[in-house]
């Protein structure tokens, strides 16, 4: 930053540092993180301390049920993928001009084979509305 003229500073970093998000996004931010640990340590204790599981089962669980329910309750290895789920994925800015086989491919071949359940969880989580979130809650805790 010493280095740096003065001019740069002034009006091209120092700018941005006082740019606020705007309001929908910050109560999109702050919705992810209190449900996502709501969600997470529901399933937590339900497969990891009443059932028992392996290690951070409940993260597959969860993973795996927040596709299924928003599949409609449809496995996807016998009926594919419904159009919410495309839109869904389709809301990561890289994946907005795929196709549904491009998509499709992602799911099967790269998120399913994502190192960590918790990843996918995160990922799939930050997708999601406001109103999905709560639907999902509402309908699939624990």
């Amino acid at each position: 930053m010493k280095r740096l003229p003065m001019e740069i500073i002034l009006y091209k970093i120092i700018p941005y540092t006082y740019h606020l998000n705007s309001l929908e996004l910050r109560e999109d931010i702050l919705h992810y993180i209190r449900t996502k640990t709501d969600i997470e340590y529901s399933y937590f204790r339900y497969w990891q301390i009443e059932m028992n599981g392996y290690k951070n089962e409940y993260m597959d669980w969860l993973s795996n049920n927040i596709l299924f329910f928003f599949n409609d309750y449809y496995p996807s290895n016998y009926y594919g993928y419904t159009s919410l789920i495309y839109d869904i994925f389709r809301r990561y800015r890289p994946f907005s001009k795929y196709t549904d086989t491009d998509i499709y491919h992602y799911i099967e071949v790269v998120f399913y084979n994502i190192d960590s359940s918790s990843k996918q969880v995160k990922f799939i989580w930050g997708l999601l509305t406001i109103a999905e979130r709560e639907l999902f809650l509402n309908k699939m805790s624990i």
